[in-house]
């Protein structure tokens, strides 16, 4: 029989002051109605609906026993530089999941603080394990950073599922948070400041760094054991192959290419435009990312293909960039765009400069960390209320191109 996602006894949402028990409710709904009564239904229905411009999400309301139920759904990609893209998978890829989670974190026995909204894969897997595996999952997309803390401190909150941008934003309010043991954060480069800023103020939390996306799931986790700059080693049943950008020939040890993934947990396809940086090489699947492995098999990522740009005649990945400004501790948010002008690249850098620095000393760094003969032609301070997040946790770079034309 086809399993699909049910609500454990136990388990409940936290939603803009009020609970929603499960009780034994599928997690089922279509683009009329949910396909049972019960309020945490309901409660799942609205929360999806009232943030998607796409149908929902989910399943047809079918039982698990109906010959038409498929157990797959559909949810969506980040959607940083554009439109986000749609893509379908089963039900059992992401179970599979909540499984070795609940071993590796004990998972069923915390509350879950989700930052982002729940159009986006990260945060609709993270409600979805929470509610399977028995939790009480808060939701606290769209809230204020000392709203979001005080909600953790008033709940004894856990575990945190967020991106490296809902991360920063949420410690923008300088509370200390004891009781979260746990921070699993995927869905962009985690800087060296920002993980010494997790460790003041969630001193008792332990940062488990994944990488993976919306198409491939889980593919690396890091642990205690995991080098400064990795995003860890495979996640279990995962394979990964570095290949030449050009011939997509398979490369060594220290060798920077292509990520190429093989997983249980893959997505079965795009249910609208699929993306012009995801390939697929029989079992084999990449979405774009530039990575290389070290002798123990830990993944270091460079940044997506897509962000590597040539100025001058010099290649300048605009991820990598990011990371290293954001690691010098001088902004709390900091994106670098590319624009065409007249047949040649501009860099634009749009920041938020933290208190007590210079916006000289800013500059300066990226000078000093660009390659020789390159400038960031354009700033743009951005207050930090305005920064433009996607429900993703993702800064908005298609928006903040549009401020830049």
């Amino acid at each position: 029989m086809i399993r699909w996602f049910k609500w454990h006894p136990q388990a409940s949402i936290f939603f803009e002051d009020m609970r929603y028990s499960a009780g034994n409710t599928y997690l089922m709904q279509n683009d009329v109605g949910v396909s049972s009564g019960h309020p945490a239904a309901v409660a799942s229905y609205v929360i999806a609906a009232r943030e998607l411009d796409y149908e929902p999400l989910l399943a047809p309301p079918f039982t698990e026993r109906s010959p038409h139920f498929s157990g797959h759904f559909q949810t969506i990609t980040g959607g940083s530089k554009g439109e986000p893209k749609r893509v379908k998978r089963s039900a059992e890829s992401w179970i599979a999941s909540f499984e070795i989670n609940r071993s590796n974190f004990a998972t069923d026995r915390h509350s879950v603080c989700i930052l982002g909204g729940l159009s986006h894969s990260l945060t609709t897997y993270a409600m979805f394990e929470a509610l399977y595996l028995g939790q009480h999952a808060h939701l606290l997309y769209g809230q204020s950073p000392r709203s979001q803390a005080d909600q953790i401190l008033k709940y004894g909150i856990g575990l945190i599922y967020t991106t490296p941008s809902l991360l920063r934003r949420l410690l923008l309010c300088e509370q200390v948070m004891p009781s979260v043991s746990h921070v699993i954060i995927g869905g962009g480069a985690l800087s060296f400041e920002l993980v010494a800023r997790v460790n003041r103020l969630l001193p008792q939390a332990q940062v488990v760094q994944f990488y993976g996306s919306a198409e491939t799931s889980f593919v690396t986790m890091s642990d205690a054991h995991t080098p400064k700059g990795s995003v860890g080693r495979a996640y279990p049943k995962v394979d990964i192959e570095i290949r030449d950008l050009g011939a997509g020939k398979p490369l060594g040890v220290g060798q920077v290419g292509l990520v190429w993934v093989k997983s249980p947990y893959l997505f079965e396809g795009y249910a609208s435009q699929p993306s012009s940086k995801t390939l697929e090489d029989d079992d084999w699947i990449t979405v774009g990312e530039v990575g290389m492995l070290d002798a123990d098999l830990n993944l270091f990522l460079e940044g997506r293909l897509d962000r590597r740009v040539q100025v001058l005649d010099k290649a300048v990945n605009l991820d990598s960039l990011e990371t290293q400004v954001q690691n010098t501790g001088l902004v709390d948010n900091i994106a670098i765009i590319d624009v065409l002008d007249a047949g040649r690249v501009r860099l634009y850098a749009f920041y938020h400069l933290r208190s007590g620095h210079q916006v000289s000393e800013l500059k300066q760094t990226v000078l000093d960390l660009l390659p020789d003969g390159l400038n960031i032609l354009e700033w743009h301070l951005v207050p930090a209320d305005s920064w433009p997040y996607l429900p993703s946790g993702k800064t908005n770079l298609a928006a903040l191109r549009q401020d830049a034309l």
